[in-house]
């Protein structure tokens, strides 16, 4: 990494950059003007902590700041003028985008609840926002969110660990009951389980409580699940499995491993599971500090890996990275430490 220090946003730039269309492969990472909102200040806040653009060029820029607590920034052209969202104290999932619309399932920890919402970049205002889970055996902490057409499926990690899945088949209109399909062991990092729906297939890996990854799928949209095989990546190089995260449709699954030891592992397969490759450490992080500074995204055989190294006080991160691959993830192109950065 170079010796250029960047803000916690420029993680976030980097995924926006990639994109979910592919114009990274053709133009190179987006350059964005950012609010003095959402630079890291001392103490390490306000943090970025997911984003999104919409087809149109708008962008929603979610921040866990001091006192404020959730805040969704939004701009219709990822510019100045920008226009603050006040949100309940909590954590954003995933962005995503709709058209013209920006979805995220964020958290409330006073309330003990998650919600989805929607917001409207250019106008600065919000489509809808729901309540999607409440009265879980714990309060709600992070989630992974998947859109395809008017589907949505989304994956709800609890304070204790246990991982809910629920999906909507209107665009977030109406949700099913929360369905608990996995059990992690309690952690602090900021990251969901991998949700990956491939030929109709939806697929979750997770790291379980031996810390071990742990593959399940469902053919019959999240009723019922079955375990399926997963990749063992522990190696004592690298370390043991600590995190996963990852989301997309296909062709195939790539996701990225965070271990123990702070590497970062791009462990990509086959839809049928039978062939996996885990390739060289891609980065490296302090993961006490920094496990929830990664990102992890594929659309039509494009992936996208972005994470933020530490900086010297190992409170906030000291600089960038994306990685794109064009295959599958088994061959990863570094775009340079400074990709994405405004």
């Amino acid at each position: 990494m170079s010796g250029v220090r960047r803000p916690a946003w420029g993680v976030l730039a980097a995924v926006l950059a990639a994109g979910a269309t592919g114009a990274a492969e053709e133009a190179g990472p987006v350059r964005w003007d950012v609010p003095a909102e959402v630079l890291a200040r001392g103490g390490g806040l306000p943090i970025p902590v997911a984003a999104a653009r919409t087809g149109s060029g708008g962008v929603g820029v979610f921040v866990f700041e001091k006192d404020a607590g959730l805040v969704l920034h939004l701009s219709r052209d990822g510019r100045a003028p920008w226009k603050a969202v006040f949100l309940p104290e909590g954590v954003a999932g995933d962005a995503c985008a709709d058209g013209d619309a920006i979805e995220c399932v964020t958290t409330d920890f006073a309330a003990k609840t998650a919600a989805f919402g929607a917001w409207d970049p250019a106008r600065g205002t919000t489509v809808r926002r729901a309540e999607i889970a409440r009265d879980l055996p714990s309060t709600p902490m992070f989630s992974r969110l998947l859109a395809e057409g008017r589907d949505r499926f989304v994956l709800l990690v609890c304070e204790r660990g246990e991982v809910f899945f629920l999906k909507s088949g209107d665009a977030g209109a109406t949700w099913s009951a929360p369905l608990q399909i996995a059990q992690t062991r309690h952690r602090d990092d900021a990251v969901a389980p991998a949700l990956f729906r491939i030929g109709g297939v939806l697929t979750v890996f997770s790291v379980d409580a031996e810390d071990r990854l742990r593959g399940q799928s469902s053919d019959d949209g999240g009723g019922t699940w079955t375990p399926r095989d997963a990749p063992d990546v522990a190696t004592k190089e690298d370390g043991i499995p600590r995190a996963v995260g990852g989301a997309g449709s296909g062709p195939g699954f790539t996701f990225i491993v965070l271990t123990d030891l702070g590497r970062y592992l791009p462990v990509s397969g086959t839809p049928a599971g039978r062939t996996w490759h885990a390739g060289a450490a891609l980065g490296r992080t302090v993961v006490d500090d920094l496990a929830f500074l990664f990102q992890a995204r594929s659309v039509a055989g494009l992936s996208a890996f972005a994470w933020a190294e530490p900086g010297e006080a190992r409170k906030v991160p000291g600089g960038i990275g994306l990685h794109l691959s064009r295959d599958g993830g088994r061959r990863w192109t570094d775009t340079g430490a400074d990709a994405g950065c405004a």
